[in-house]
């Protein structure tokens, strides 16, 4: 803002904040441009607005370390770090109406995407946001079980792969 003298050319510029985009340069409520960058030559006063649009959150997902196949892993009093991934990454979200859920909080419990294995078994971890959810799950084991890709693909329920022929055992 400011004074200008009359017949002097005039360049405005805007910036978006993260997680906004730029709508336009706007007069007595009206849109006179979409370009980011907006020139024009003084010969009255005038009030200019530039306006931004926040950048909705379409969907979200869960990635994570420790990946087997379509399942992560974790042993039991360890703790595995999921991360939330945004589409679009740019897009903005309130961290404190981010909700963490674990379907059996006596397997594994989730706070702000940390997840601490307490007793074998298959769970289920959900995130929800701004009405968009996303799930994964974790398989909790005990720190001597031998996990192969063969077994897990087979779906056995104890996961007991010591004895798995992938480590010179016999066969799950």
């Amino acid at each position: 803002g400011g004074f200008e003298e009359c017949n002097k050319i005039i360049e405005l510029s805007a910036t978006p904040d993260e997680g906004y985009i730029f709508d336009g340069w706007y007069e007595n409520g009206l849109k006179i441009s979409d370009d980011i960058n907006y020139s024009f030559t003084v010969t009255a006063n005038r009030t200019l607005e530039a306006r931004f649009l926040r950048i909705e959150l379409d969907s979200i997902s869960i990635d994570g370390e420790q990946q087997l196949e379509d399942m992560y892993i974790v042993e039991c009093d360890k703790t595995l770090e999921l991360n939330i991934l945004l589409n679009p990454e740019c897009a903005i979200v309130d961290e404190t109406k981010v909700q963490w859920i674990s379907s059996n909080s006596d397997m594994a419990t989730v706070e702000n995407g940390i997840v601490t294995g307490k007793k074998e078994g298959y769970v289920t971890i959900s995130v929800f946001i701004e009405g968009r959810e996303a799930s994964c799950k974790v398989l909790v084991i005990d720190n001597r079980t031998r996990i192969c890709e063969d077994c897990l693909g087979k779906g056995y329920e104890n996961m007991y792969c010591d004895r798995c022929s992938i480590y010179g055992y016999e066969d799950c």
